[in-house]
């Protein structure tokens, strides 16, 4: 039972830290908030990887795992219908229209995601070594396996 409290007060957690992230201003233009969404999400997968290695000094790796954690928090915002492949003002984006054609399974992804991610911060803070190792590869996975099924290749 302590283990699931634990893990639900640190999902609260990270939704206060994506409010950062949401409260901030997202572009108003379309293509705009595409370009934002993927330099976030490159920072994302930045961070989950400095903050999985082992070179990386602690101070360093629970300020990244902060940072994936709230990106991670916030990604429902970067997703607005205005974004979609085909909408006024999209020039460019790789997301596939199953995003919002199935928005449950996009919905899950992203809270699979979310989970994997509050899991490193945890592992992180807690200087739990192979609670890091494994959090990392499940972060990464889950962002694999959320590209694999909404994101189209590059042009």
């Amino acid at each position: 039972m302590r283990g699931h409290l634990a893990a639900l007060l640190g999902l609260g957690a990270s939704l206060m830290c994506g409010a950062a992230i949401a409260e901030t201003a997202l572009p108003a233009e379309p293509q705009a908030l595409i370009d934002y969404r993927e330099a976030q999400m490159k920072e994302m997968g930045g961070a989950i990887k400095r903050a999985g290695d082992a070179a990386t000094a602690a101070g360093e790796a629970k300020a990244v795992a902060a940072k994936a954690l709230s990106i991670a928090a916030a990604m429902e915002t970067f997703f607005p219908e205005t974004t979609a492949p085909g909408a006024a003002g999209v020039e460019k984006t790789r997301a596939l229209a199953n995003i919002w054609s199935d928005a449950a399974g996009f919905a899950a992804a992203r809270e699979k995601l979310l989970i994997a991610v509050d899991s490193l911060n945890a592992a992180v803070n807690a200087g739990d070594a192979a609670g890091i190792a494994a959090a990392k590869d499940e972060s990464i996975a889950a962002c694999k396996s959320c590209h694999e099924t909404f994101r189209g290749p590059e042009d």
